[in-house]
């Protein structure tokens, strides 16, 4: 869940003062996490169209990025791009746009 996400959800609930100082830093904690990426998350299928085993190791471009949780999904923050994806040794592009989105990935 982006940031933004977050602070309007604890702002809604009572949770965070309305004060010009929390809502700057609000602000400026929305700014600084965009600039790390865009969230892309999904669900990754081996060829055989299974989800593919827990704790399957993602690399992007060559380094570690992570790995799948029990239903072989994925959660990453990546600066929009295309990348080449590597999921348990077994290669697949990724293609992440400028905005939060949802993203299956089938490998070959």
């Amino acid at each position: 869940m982006p940031i933004q996400s977050i602070s309007k959800a604890l702002f809604r609930r009572g949770r965070l003062g309305n004060s010009p100082a929390v809502l700057s830093l609000l602000a400026s904690l929305a700014t600084s996490m965009s600039a790390w990426g865009t969230e892309i998350y999904g669900q990754i299928f081996g060829p055989d169209g299974k989800p593919v085993k827990a704790n399957t190791k993602i690399e992007i471009n060559g380094k570690p990025a992570g790995q799948t949780d029990a239903s072989g999904s994925y959660l990453l923050a990546l600066p929009p791009g295309k990348y080449d994806m590597t999921v348990g040794g077994k290669p697949a592009s990724l293609e992440v746009p400028p905005q939060d989105t949802k993203r299956d990935v089938r490998l070959k």
